[in-house]
């Protein structure tokens, strides 16, 4: 076989290179709120600043002073990921929540019941619904 035949035979035979595939939207970064509906009624955007780490804690911050913070587990599978906040300042809680991240948008589902997931974004009664834009660039 001659070389110009035998380079075009393993060129055949290479695996394609393959794009590389978009990272997962993860919840690690700042945000700031631009709205907020807080048992199915709009409301003012409240807290202005929330911050999720890569160390599983978070923070809710205004005018330069955390509000509250905590620890946090979370899925990003499905088309909604579900998130556990679990609060660290005063009594120890946890909010079982919903979200979805679309470019640099984070929309928010909080559920009031400790017990209970919210099943979707939707404003209802017994959740509150946050939509954020990142601060600054992704991680």
């Amino acid at each position: 076989m001659t070389p110009l035949l035998l380079g075009l035979a393993m060129a055949v035979g290479a695996p394609a290179l393959k794009d590389k595939p978009a990272p997962e939207p993860t919840l690690v970064g700042e945000w700031t709120a631009e709205s907020v509906s807080v048992g199915g009624q709009p409301s003012t955007a409240g807290p202005n600043y929330w911050v999720f780490r890569a160390d599983r804690t978070w923070a809710i911050r205004a005018q330069g002073a955390d509000l509250d913070s905590g620890t946090y587990t979370g899925d990003a599978r499905g088309s909604l990921g579900t998130a556990d906040l679990v609060g660290t300042r005063g009594a120890p809680r946890t909010n079982l929540c919903r979200y979805r991240i679309d470019g640099d948008t984070l929309i928010l589902s909080v559920g009031h019941d400790p017990t209970v997931r919210p099943n979707n974004l939707d404003p209802g009664e017994k959740t509150t619904v946050w939509v954020f834009k990142r601060v600054g660039k992704k991680d």
